[in-house]
């Protein structure tokens, strides 16, 4: 793919990713973050090269009812490292893309909708995931399942880049810098 169709691919996935994918689907259709994309996409660049850089922060959390069932917690991440997060798979897409595909388990659909004001993210279909387990627990009587909620905070810098790569191959080559330009790594 040539060089300007990849950034123009890019620029497409980052503004998916902010205008539809950034605030909750629960919050009514006032809130929109639309304009934030569009800021992103056109001044991100410009951005980094001013050096606006990741730092840390804690998410603003809220919590919502649900029908019948305790309260759901919602979060929003500070606008800054969220630009970034999405410019990272943005820019990486096809490499993201392609390490989603090779689960043969997982329900996830790595297909983008760069389009209108769906989710560029299709949601896990649990009626397809609950069929899924049903046929493992026929198959085997055991299944495991893993709730990852508490995820984000267990992660250890190392982790990200072990499970993409590989122990072996991460701890050879953490001082080469190729190996510092990877995905996992920025």
């Amino acid at each position: 793919m040539p060089k300007e169709q990849k950034a123009d691919q890019s620029n497409d996935i980052l503004r998916a990713l902010l205008a539809n994918g950034y605030f909750p689907t629960e919050l009514p259709p006032p809130f929109t973050s639309a304009r934030y994309a569009d800021a992103c996409v056109e001044l991100g660049g410009e951005w980094e090269a001013n050096g606006v850089h990741k730092f840390v922060s804690s998410p603003e959390s809220y919590s919502i009812p649900r029908f019948l069932e305790i309260r759901r917690k919602l979060s929003l991440v500070n606008p800054i490292n969220q630009f970034r997060v999405a410019r990272l798979i943005s820019q990486n897409w096809d490499e993201v893309r392609d390490r989603l595909d090779r689960s043969k388990t997982s329900e996830f659909n790595s297909s983008l909708k760069l389009n209108g004001t769906d989710r560029p993210v299709e949601a896990v279909n649990f009626s397809k995931v609950d069929r899924a387990r049903v046929r493992i627990l026929g198959a085997y009587g055991s299944y495991l399942k893993t709730d990852i909620v508490r995820f984000y905070p267990s992660i250890y810098t190392h982790s990200l880049p072990w499970s993409l790569y590989g122990k072996e191959y991460c701890k050879e080559n953490r001082h080469e810098k190729e190996f510092k330009k990877n995905l996992a790594t920025k």
